[in-house]
């Protein structure tokens, strides 16, 4: 099975760099057409699956990158992004998330680093378990993309070494379950 795996396209909270989290806030034009450029490079690429997050940056994206295919589109709240709590709407730059990233949690109104892992773990072996001979595209967020980056690496640094693998809006990484290196 081959998981393709594509970061939504850029929101005005994105622009902004504001810690976006579970706010549920649109693609921009930008972001649009980011997703327009991802659909003409996955172009010739073999999907027989679209799954993404719930949330509408993630099914947008999902939606123009998946035209004309034929295909449906889930939704799995195990590829949302991470709750932020208290924290979403702010800026980075404010937040300082690069030190706090391990230590935002239910304290704050959000989701732990390791409880939101542990969620894109069990999704990524749900789906692994589910659909062995697939090629699925998973349109989800920046967290998500390095939570899934840490499942086939089989290791998860800590907050700022973690937050270095979160990729830019509609980047596209692929991997092949063949080659899980997972630690358990």
């Amino acid at each position: 099975m081959k998981i393709i795996v594509v970061r939504h396209g850029q929101t005005e909270w994105n622009a902004l760099g504001k810690l976006q989290g579970r706010t549920d806030v649109p693609l921009n034009e930008a972001g649009k057409n980011q997703a327009k450029m991802t659909a003409e490079l996955l172009a010739d690429k073999k999907i027989d699956a679209v799954i993404c997050s719930p949330l509408i940056r993630a099914r947008q994206t999902a939606e123009i990158i998946s035209e004309g295919r034929g295909l449906s589109i889930s939704t799995d709240d195990g590829i949302a992004e991470r709750d932020f709590g208290k924290y979403e709407g702010w800026q980075l730059k404010y937040c300082h998330l690069n030190e706090r990233w391990d230590e935002i949690d239910e304290k704050d109104g959000g989701e732990s680093t390791g409880a939101f892992v542990r969620r894109v773990f069990s999704f990524l072996d749900r789906l692994i378990n589910q659909n062995p001979a697939e090629n699925v595209l998973l349109v989800c967020h920046g967290g998500v993309s390095a939570a899934v980056a840490c499942y086939f690496s089989g290791s998860v640094p800590k907050g700022p070494e973690f937050l270095k693998l979160v990729p830019p809006n509609c980047a596209v990484s692929e991997y092949n379950t063949e080659k899980i290196c997972k630690n358990n």
